[in-house]
């Protein structure tokens, strides 16, 4: 009896999860799904060809598919739960290149802030621009682990976020690897004529002190700033 509730659940909420939203986006809460259970799937092909002819870079062609099933489970309408797994095959491989299982607790600690643990909404959700984040990231390193703290108000919005990337034990002959990142734009105004101020900041360090690596502490920073003036045409 509880398996076929289980799948009538599943089931019924295919329709729901399944809703056009884009895959750079960062899912939204909603009351009605309080005490609810989805069927979350995300998937995407790509094929990127870089082609180059020179010396400081070498060429890469990128051909697959990426897909994600998991079940979501909306505790409240303040806390989602996410359990999947995590699946890519590059074109002409008869195994898969990654299969990593996920999970993600997103927890509302306001209405403005949002906390994420676990497999964070990382990658292109974090709108970082093509200089800091090259595009193809977007599936050459697709998952991001670590904390989020995401802010949204009506002047101020904000991702702050840690991915750690490589996690060592005492002894191991490779250095530890976590990437800080923050993402925010204030906007001044909003009245037709919209004038914001965005900043975005991306760190990458790579150190140790459990380690053996002969490697150097090396600490990355990159960062972008500006105005951003847009008004709307009749």
């Amino acid at each position: 009896m509880l398996r076929k509730l289980f799948i009538v659940l599943l089931m019924s909420s295919v329709s729901s999860s399944l809703c056009a939203q884009s895959i750079f986006a960062v899912p939204e809460f909603r009351d009605s799904s309080s005490r609810e259970l989805f069927l979350d799937l995300e998937a995407a092909s790509y094929f990127k060809n870089n082609e180059y002819t020179n010396d400081f870079t070498r060429g890469f062609t990128g051909l697959g598919y990426m897909f994600e099933p998991g079940i979501k489970y909306y505790a409240g309408k303040d806390l989602s739960i996410r359990l999947g797994v995590f699946l890519q095959q590059y074109s002409g491989l008869d195994a898969y290149s990654n299969y990593v299982p996920n999970f993600t607790i997103d927890y509302k600690l306001s209405d403005q802030l949002r906390v994420v643990l676990g497999n964070i909404y990382g990658n292109l959700s974090h709108g970082l621009e093509e200089s800091l984040f090259r595009f193809d990231r977007y599936y050459q390193d697709h998952l991001e682990s670590g904390i989020q703290f995401l802010w949204d108000s009506e002047v101020f919005e904000a991702d702050l976020w840690l991915d750690w990337k490589e996690f060592i034990f005492d002894g191991d002959d490779k250095q530890e690897e976590f990437q800080i990142g923050f993402v925010s734009e204030t906007r001044i105004l909003d009245d037709g004529f919209r004038l914001s101020f965005p900043m975005q900041i991306l760190m990458t360090h790579k150190g140790g002190e459990i380690d053996i690596s002969p490697d150097p502490v090396s600490s990355i920073l990159n960062a972008s700033s500006g105005l951003s003036i847009a008004f709307d045409l009749d």
